[in-house]
């Protein structure tokens, strides 16, 4: 019992960590995080944009969405964080460490530890079953930011940053794909199935139950020739 609450237990040193960088003063730091915190909310409304009018209520299915919304909502957290870590660390008389972090803090810090494994998972699973990177179909600005971006964005971020990061801080991403997992079975049995017709699936029943079917676009014939028709994760 022990070891498994330590393994979530959020050890830092407030405010200094937080505020301060491996590679920037904590000024540019903090402008820093406030860029990303934009850039997260950007593309976030930008990816709503494109795929609400396609997918509707079906867009939250997908581990895209998941992973999307939590790594906007933890830089937009991060940033408020570091911002008041910021003013505390300039403030203190007393020296950069005070003490345990706020709650809000270590939930962001938590929310970070998640964020970090499951940006690489999306993006290696995206790029190797989804729509694999050897023989790729075109997607917009969105998905590859969806796919890629914004883990880059995040891996600097992690070499950026003085959070502390250990083996098993992997336990929170795992805990959240975890989650997602037992989502996806509720989902099949209750059938709720994927936006769109099941007609171009390779498998329509895997259409219907499952949301995250694999299937790649097909070739269907139309009177004027066969045409390539993208399946509708693409629009996730």
């Amino acid at each position: 019992m022990t070891c498994c609450s330590s393994a979530f237990k959020i050890e830092l040193r407030w405010p200094e960590q937080i505020a301060t960088s491996n590679w920037l003063q904590p000024r540019s730091y903090l402008i820093f995080n406030c860029i990303l915190a934009i850039v997260f909310v950007a593309f976030q409304l930008l990816n709503l944009y494109d795929a609400i009018p396609v997918l509707g209520g079906y867009y939250f299915i997908y581990l895209t969405v998941w992973a999307l919304v939590l790594q906007t909502i933890t830089m937009v957290t991060l940033f408020i964080c570091t911002l008041w870590a910021y003013v505390k660390l300039t403030d203190g008389p007393d020296g950069p460490s005070q003490g345990q972090a706020p709650l809000f803090v270590r939930y962001t810090v938590a929310f970070w530890y998640i964020i970090q494994p499951v940006s690489m998972i999306v993006m290696i699973l995206y790029w190797t079953l989804v729509n694999p990177i050897w023989d790729p179909y075109p997607v917009v600005l969105s998905n590859y930011w969806a796919h890629f971006w914004n883990w880059v964005c995040l891996f600097i971020s992690l070499f950026a940053s003085r959070i502390p990061w250990s083996c098993k801080n992997f336990v929170w991403g795992l805990l959240f794909l975890l989650t997602y997992l037992g989502y996806t079975v509720i989902h099949f049995f209750a059938g709720i199935g994927t936006a769109g017709s099941c007609e171009l699936y390779i498998d329509p029943v895997c259409c219907r139950n499952c949301c995250s079917c694999m299937a790649k676009p097909m070739e269907v014939e139309s009177k004027d020739g066969p045409e390539n028709i993208e399946t509708i994760e693409n629009a996730a």
